[in-house]
């Protein structure tokens, strides 16, 4: 079961290096170019309002705090101060997420080639977004999808947070677009409802995360357990021959013993 999960790591990291390759190809000379864009638009914005980091900055805004948000970007970004200290807080975090998804997603495809894949991608992806300096609303549709993935792979460790991703969706289409503008204004209604989205991202991608470290764990040999095992293979062994089968075993152990 081990190889066939590192063969279904290897597959996907090929499929994904095959991928870029390919996309780079396409681009020709202007590729380099347009993933320095890529990189630097991503790397110059800076923490959208939507964002775990960006919500109590907003609740201290409506409490007085002077917080400051501009709209760069096509979006509305918490900029200076003590935001710019979150955006540094939501990159370490990131990072850190991207490692231990990593890692949680190579023990799961290990335990569970058929299942582990799936759920460590979901996982990690969980953990990225509630992790990360900007949540757009359109995020939440690739958690929908891989919850879906996951789902239709047979997951039973991550049940619960895949169906959970149904609630953050429609908290995210309530947040954006219906009552965004009570958001902007930081009215309590429209703080109320982004901080309940935001909780229940965090919670649900700490209940995925710490559901497939707990799943994934190799479970330790204590000592003396062959022994048990041997005992308790033989009282079965007892329960399934029938006594009148004893004198017959009796006969052939005789017979060998000769």
């Amino acid at each position: 079961m081990a190889g066939g999960g590192r063969r279904a790591g290897l597959l996907v990291a090929g499929g994904a290096a095959a991928a870029g390759l390919a996309m780079l190809a396409l681009a020709g000379p202007g590729a380099g170019a347009m993933l320095r864009a890529v990189v630097g638009y991503h790397l110059d914005r800076g923490l959208q309002i939507e964002s775990l980091w960006a919500t109590p900055l907003l609740v201290a805004a409506r409490l007085g705090a002077d917080i400051t948000t501009a709209y760069t970007f096509r979006a509305h970004h918490v900029v200076g101060g003590a935001g710019a200290v979150a955006e540094q807080l939501a990159t370490a975090g990131a990072l850190a997420a991207l490692v231990a998804g990593t890692w949680l997603t190579g023990r799961a495809a290990r335990a569970r080639p058929a299942t582990g894949l799936a759920e460590g991608l979901f996982a990690s992806l969980l953990l990225l977004l509630a992790t990360g300096s900007v949540l757009s609303p359109q995020y939440l549709v690739w958690a929908l999808a891989l919850a879906a993935v996951a789902l239709a792979a047979g997951t039973r460790v991550l049940r619960g947070p895949a169906w959970a991703v149904l609630p953050l969706c429609l908290l995210t289409q309530a947040v954006y677009p219906l009552f965004y503008d009570q958001v902007l204004a930081r009215t309590w209604p429209g703080l109320a409802l982004l901080t309940s989205r935001n909780l229940l991202l965090g919670g649900v991608a700490a209940w995925a995360a710490v559901a497939l470290w707990r799943s994934s764990r190799v479970p330790a040999t204590r000592p003396g357990r062959s022994a048990r095992v041997g005992a308790a293979q033989q009282v079965a062994l007892d329960q399934v021959v029938p006594a009148a089968d004893e004198a017959g075993l009796d006969h052939v152990r005789g017979e060998r013993a000769v």
